[in-house]
Order: C-alpha cells, then structure tokens, then sequence
C-alpha cells in the first residue's frame, strides 16, 4: 500500500547506479548543444536518489513503469 504522501510517476529507467537512477517521463526541453550551441530538444533526465523510490516491480533499465515518490521530492524535482 502506497503512503499518503507518496504520488506515482509513470517513467522510463534510463540508468540503475548504487545510490540513484536516471529517468525520463517523456518531458522534452531545448538545452543548448555543448559542441555548436544550437538550442537542440531532447528528454529531460531526472536523477532520483534509490532511497526514495518503492515500486511494485523490480527496477529495471530500458523498462517502463510506475514508481512512488515522496511528493516533496517529486515537486523538487519538477515531476509534479
């Protein structure tokens, strides 16, 4: 059962380290091109910290799926 502040975020798992994960939710944003400066757009990556994270599923890279954030850590984050 999901905590009362927790809110669930359905994204994609880009990267699995010790301590974090990467994901994108499919947000898209110009960021400036480190090599030309040309504004390109592209995914937005979050980086979570692993400790804040539960799932009903095992965390997995390349997969998409729904995860629980603290919604103070979501709202941080700009995922809310």
């Amino acid at each position: 059962m999901m905590r009362s502040d927790m809110i669930e975020i359905t994204c994609t798992i880009l990267e699995i380290r010790d301590k974090s994960i990467k994901i994108t939710d499919g947000t898209t944003k110009e960021f400036p091109d480190k090599r030309t400066g040309e504004l390109v757009e592209r995914e937005v990556w979050y980086f979570l910290p692993r400790s804040q994270i539960e799932s009903d599923e095992e965390l997995e890279e390349g997969k998409t799926m729904v995860i629980q954030i603290p919604e103070w850590l979501g709202a941080e984050k700009g995922l809310v």
